[in-house]
């Protein structure tokens, strides 16, 4: 039996602890993580939609285990990893792979714990070194991301991460309309509000298109899905997490993810961001008043093509965009 250390220090059973994790997924980390001494502590870690935790073993090693509660994309998830693993966009290497769920009755992903602070932590402590050379490397890293291209836009539907066709992307307004009839929780949309978001999206379509085919898009570039940290008087990105939405489409739409909440960013953030970016090949319209409005369009975009059931921050967000569109 796996134990960990509750906040008074005292020895636990992990099944007491965290009863989330069940029985059969502490064997299953017993039998990955053997040779690493066996596991001697376990607690959980930040996340919505998925159980995240730190596993840390008798050697002192760290890993962070995902097990899956509502979405059926772990395999894609690893496939794309696994594949970025020989890119130059930086992402934890897996350990351990069960993604039917045969161990614990739900997928589940075992990978290198990351070591550093969320870009989020960092960037709104305003240090100004710090917030423009995580903003440069997150604007190189997003251009990277966008080079890895695909023969069409859609959803990976499988492992072979080949994107299938999907009428939302083809039919962008259509599907829009549709989604911002029930996507605002709490408050009203009038008729003519609603109206003027379908139509900017119609006009701003053809913009948010780059090529025919599509390229990788995170789908949640967001600062604290960034991992960062320190080296040679620079700060890097170490890591970039949550990979399971990710789908093929324009870039514009994690550059949107990115700058949803630029109203409180720091204003040397955005601006080496936007700099890394666009000089390491990555796309941005010619036109500032164009490019805001997309960005805009792009973070409604993504947060209805990706959205969480129930996600508390899903409602906050697109209300904060709305506002911004409309007023």
């Amino acid at each position: 039996m796996a134990n960990v250390t509750d906040c008074r220090g005292h020895e636990r059973t992990a099944s007491r602890l965290l009863a989330n994790v069940p029985e059969d997924v502490l064997r299953w980390l017993e039998v990955n993580l053997h040779g690493n001494g066996g596991v001697i502590r376990i607690s959980p870690l930040p996340g919505f939609g998925n159980e995240n935790f730190l596993v840390i073993t008798q050697d002192g090693r760290k890993f962070a285990l995902r097990r899956y509660l509502r979405t059926d994309r772990c395999g894609i998830e690893a496939a794309l990893m696994t594949r970025l693993m020989t890119s130059e966009i930086p992402v934890p290497e897996i350990i351990a792979l069960d993604a039917r769920g045969d161990a614990g009755g739900r997928p589940l992903m075992l990978r290198h714990f990351t070591e550093g602070f969320t870009a989020s932590d960092v960037v709104h402590q305003e240090r100004p070194d710090e917030v423009s050379s995580i903003g440069e490397d997150m604007g190189t890293t997003l251009a990277a991301i966008g080079r890895i291209v695909f023969d069409r836009v859609g959803f990976f539907s499988g492992p072979d991460l080949v994107p299938a066709p999907d009428e939302r992307l083809a039919n962008l307004p259509l599907f829009m309309d549709d989604c911002i009839g029930h996507m605002i929780e709490g408050e009203t949309l009038t008729s003519n509000e609603r109206r003027r978001l379908v139509n900017m999206i119609d006009s701003y379509t053809p913009l948010m298109r780059m090529e025919a085919g599509g390229v990788l898009v995170h789908a949640d570039f967001s600062l604290t899905n960034i991992i960062v940290g320190p080296d040679k008087g620079r700060w890097h990105v170490r890591s970039v997490l949550d990979w399971e939405f990710s789908f093929s489409g324009s870039s514009l739409y994690d550059v949107g993810s990115v700058l949803r909440r630029r109203d409180i960013l720091p204003v040397s953030f955005i601006e080496h961001f936007l700099r890394g970016y666009t000089e390491s090949g990555g796309y941005l319209p010619s036109s500032r008043k164009d490019l805001l409005v997309i960005l805009d369009l792009s973070s409604l975009v993504v947060e209805c093509l990706t959205r969480r059931q129930g996600n508390p921050f899903f409602g906050e967000e697109v209300n904060f965009v709305r506002r911004r569109l409309l007023h």
